[in-house]
């Protein structure tokens, strides 16, 4: 990680290229880089080191995939009833922060990326 004493404000920012810049509360200073140290991951709450590990571990999306926060979601052969006669897909989500196969209450793409957030919160 490269260290910078400049004065920055706000909290971490997540650059273009797959780096972050994060108060880093040991060194008493601004870090910018794609490798924090487990004790720097640890100093941070869990939402903002959940947000940072799916930052620098993007999934790499294929086809009839949709892409939320560092994780990928796509629809699998699985189904399950509506509870109306009918039949809907299920969709599973994999990432560096959550991983869910076909799941029965994962039926859109929207119930996917509220899983995602709750696990990142």
């Amino acid at each position: 990680m490269n260290t910078t004493t400049r004065p920055t404000t706000g909290n971490t920012t997540y650059h273009r290229d797959g780096t972050i810049t994060v108060w880093d509360c040991i060194q008493q200073q601004w870090v910018r880089g794609d490798n924090p140290s487990d004790d720097l991951l640890a100093t941070m709450p869990r939402y903002e080191r959940s947000a940072v590990i799916a930052h620098l571990n993007p999934v790499e999306l294929a086809d009839g995939e949709t892409g939320h926060r560092g994780h990928a979601i796509y629809r699998t052969g699985t189904t399950t009833d509506n509870g109306r006669g009918g039949v809907v897909y299920c969709y599973a989500v994999h990432g560096p922060v959550c991983n869910f196969g076909a799941s029965k209450r994962i039926t859109s793409i929207a119930a996917a990326k509220e899983v995602i957030n709750d696990w990142m919160s």
